[in-house]
């Protein structure tokens, strides 16, 4: 059975910040904590063709529905566990996709869009210093980044030469409750 981490009891209460289409444009990319069957389009725009990242891929919940949706993804996570459940969930659909056992700062390949879910701190230790290295490696690695986030990270983002172009709030509800943080970013045409 595949190894997932929501129920059939979730749902979501969604606040946009910005532009009054951002769902639209975000294409509800929020699959991973509920079970409504969006999917991860706001990366790559809806374009099959892209090479996406899922820069922190936990279980592969995020992989899972880019396969789905027929897009390019490749994963890493520095933990060996995750990747391995990562490797079985894609097999047990029958998906095949690159998952790299590394730190995303380790990766040298580039991307035509990243997936960052950062960790939140209830499977695995996070803070400041390891969230800038997150989100400052997967910029080196693509110009367009969707980043999902409990903690507001927007400072973290600013900093790594992200522009912001949109923002969200989504409320999960369920058997666990909390709100995650969505911005698509865009690497600043001054940045490096």
């Amino acid at each position: 059975d595949p190894i997932t981490g929501c129920s059939a009891n979730d749902s979501l209460l969604i606040t946009t910040k910005q532009s009054s289409n951002f769902l639209e444009e975000l294409d509800l990319f929020v699959h991973f904590i509920s079970t409504k069957g969006e999917r991860p389009t706001s990366a790559s725009k809806g374009n099959k063709t892209i090479q996406l990242l899922d820069a922190c891929c936990g279980v592969g919940t995020v992989m899972l529905e880019a396969c789905f949706s027929g897009l390019n993804i490749e994963g890493c996570d520095i933990k060996l566990k995750r990747c391995e459940h990562t490797r079985q969930n894609l097999a047990h659909y029958n998906y095949n996709a690159n998952v790299y056992c590394s730190d995303v700062k380790d990766l040298n390949k580039k991307y035509d869009a990243a997936i960052i879910d950062l960790p939140y701190n209830l499977y695995s230790y996070s803070n400041d210093t390891i969230l800038t290295n997150i989100i400052e490696s997967t910029a080196k690695l693509t110009t367009r980044i969707v980043i999902v986030s409990i903690a507001d990270v927007e400072p973290i983002i600013k900093k790594s030469g992200l522009k912001i172009s949109d923002f969200c709030t989504v409320k999960k509800r369920g058997s666990s409750q909390f709100t995650r943080n969505i911005w698509v970013c865009e690497k600043d045409s001054n940045s490096n």
